[in-house]
């Protein structure tokens, strides 16, 4: 009695290959993509702890008409940040830029940030904030450094990597298609050709 075998179909195999290649290259990008989280990580420092205090929901404020009761006196001391006009004092409590989303109150918010700068979309929103909470004497030192670093090496590097690794798989399931096709049809083929030996015997 003739045993019988399930295959898998032809135009899934290569798709099962892929995925599973897609996967491999991945886990062997992930070295690369690691050191981009520790770059946006090293940048993420509580900054509070810094010489260097970057904008959070304690030193960057609205100004408010002195006339309200939750205002609170107290302009800026720091040499060249923002100073509330005359008539205006900073008030309490405010929940900051982008509704409190730009800023480095917690580590999610601050990687956050950092990312937006390392992408320089609106990176100069957050340089600007950062001006009017401390001024702009030592903004440099933080970046000047995050967007050559960030921005110029470690982001273009990772999406060259990442960019290289797909087109080489790409090639290889264009090879494997290739191949498969070429297969398939010296299969059809020698089917054929055991064929017409068969009626020509008969």
């Amino acid at each position: 009695m003739e045993k019988l075998t399930f295959q898998a179909h032809p135009i899934l195999n290569p798709f099962r290959a892929t995925l599973i290649n897609v996967k491999v290259t991945l886990l062997a990008c992930s070295f690369r993509v690691v050191r981009f989280g520790q770059l946006i990580l090293l940048f993420t420092v509580n900054p509070d702890r810094l010489p260097l205090s970057l904008p959070n929901r304690a030193n960057l404020a609205p100004c408010t008409p002195q006339n309200l009761a939750s205002s609170t006196s107290g302009a800026r001391t720091q040499p060249g940040a923002f100073v509330c006009p005359e008539n205006y004092t900073c008030k309490g409590h405010w929940e900051g830029p982008n509704y409190g989303i730009t800023s480095f109150d917690n580590i999610g918010f601050a990687m956050l940030t950092v990312f937006q700068c390392i992408t320089m979309e609106g990176w100069t929103d957050i340089l600007y904030h950062t001006d009017d909470a401390i001024g702009d004497r030592f903004n440099y030192l933080y970046f000047i450094p995050l967007i050559i670093l960030g921005s110029f090496f470690m982001l273009n590097l990772v999406l060259g990597v990442l960019s290289g690794e797909f087109a080489k798989e790409r090639e290889r399931v264009e090879k494997r298609r290739a191949f498969l096709k070429l297969r398939r049809q010296q299969q059809t083929e020698k089917e054929f050709n055991g064929y017409m030996d068969w009626i020509q015997r008969a």
